[in-house]
């Protein structure tokens, strides 16, 4: 199957390292989405207004955690950015193909939940060099994280029957 977004992204140039380093990366750019998706207002379209998003968000980050909260730099922070670009832009996209996998519809699953789905479903898409169970488990420790007690098991479902119904290989 053919998907819009994923002839877009720049994960398509490079091969797949598993680090620390990229679950930094995707616990920053979950952290970014998620005061939108909380919000319900989402940036306006343009790379300029996404650069200021990032930025108010870095500041707010160091100021809300007594500047202690490590800053993401150099590969880790284009990884996160390519992440928040992803999502922002194919979100319809992302979340329509979610959909046949939630009993609840994308509209009304938590906050968390959905924001992790995002991420994942963008870079399974767009990352094929990634394993699928590096994405799954990576998820499902985000959701466990910042999510309610079903948070990961529920992630962990959603993604594993996207995956199965769009033949998504396993390595």
């Amino acid at each position: 199957r053919s998907w819009p977004f994923a002839a877009t992204s720049p994960f398509t140039k490079r091969p797949e390292k598993m680090s620390k380093d990229k679950s930094a990366a995707r616990e920053y750019a979950f952290q970014f989405l998620y005061q939108f998706l909380s919000s319900g207002k989402w940036p306006a379209d343009g790379a300029a207004r996404l650069d200021s998003a990032l930025a108010d968000f870095e500041r707010s980050r160091s100021e809300g955690d007594g500047g202690n909260m490590p800053h993401l730099e150099g590969g880790k922070r284009k990884f996160a950015e390519e992440l928040i670009r992803g999502v922002l832009l194919n979100r319809s996209a992302l979340e329509g193909a979610l959909r046949p996998h939630m009993q609840l519809g994308t509209e009304k699953t938590h906050k968390v939940d959905m924001g992790v789905l995002l991420i994942s479903l963008w870079e399974m898409q767009s990352a094929p060099g990634t394993p699928r169970a590096v994405i799954i488990n990576e998820a499902v420790d985000l959701a466990k994280r910042y999510g309610e007690v079903r948070s990961g098991a529920f992630v962990n479902a959603v993604l594993d029957a996207w995956a199965k119904a769009n033949k998504v290989a396993k390595a």
